[in-house]
């Protein structure tokens, strides 16, 4: 997987969810053990909130579609009472990028997957980046931040969080949304340089 491929995987995946009715889990499943495989994210998920695999495996299942091979964990949490969502996903790349690429092509994939109507990245930086947009796709509306980071030998690394919901109760889980991602933890490098 190079750059390419990465952004291409983050849109398919903050896209996912409403494409696919992933949301659709009857209110009524009971509760669900945590995913092995769940990024080490730093979000203080609401008490309320629960896990919802289908979100998980569907974010899992567009990145697979798009990346065949790459390492993809992903774990999901909600409140589909009021149409509330946030998937987490972590993607590792297999080839050399830079992070230029990888931003202005993330912006396009996202573009092309679902409505932006926000996007900020940060300044740019060799090895790192952060980046964010509101989107919407279908019924559903929301927010994507993204954490990337090329690791010493430049393969691209991303953890990826969007939050979004349905018209059920817009305002009260867009105003849930934004504390939730400000908590997304920074990637960190390992001592060879690998995540």
């Amino acid at each position: 997987m190079d750059g390419r491929e990465l952004i291409a995987a983050l849109a398919a995946v903050a896209a996912a969810p409403a494409c696919r009715g992933a949301v659709a889990a009857p209110a009524g499943d009971a509760a669900v053990e945590p995913s092995h495989d769940e990024p080490a994210h730093g979000i203080d998920v609401p008490a309320t909130w629960r896990e919802l695999p289908a979100i998980a495996e569907a974010a899992v299942d567009a990145a697979r579609e798009v990346l065949a091979g790459a390492t993809v964990h992903a774990h999901a949490w909600g409140e589909p009472a009021r149409g509330c969502y946030l998937a987490v996903i972590d993607l590792h790349g297999q080839r050399r990028d830079t992070i230029a690429v990888v931003e202005r092509e993330l912006e396009a994939a996202l573009g092309d997957a679902a409505e932006v109507t926000e996007w900020t990245t940060s300044p740019d930086a060799e090895d790192r980046a952060e980046l964010g947009a509101r989107f919407s796709a279908g019924r559903m509306r929301g927010q994507l931040r993204v954490r990337l980071q090329l690791d010493g030998r430049r393969l691209p690394h991303a953890l990826a969080a969007a939050c979004f919901y349905n018209d059920r109760q817009p305002e009260l889980c867009d105003d849930t949304c934004a504390p939730l991602l400000a908590m997304l933890e920074p990637l960190t490098l390992s001592a060879s340089g690998t995540p």
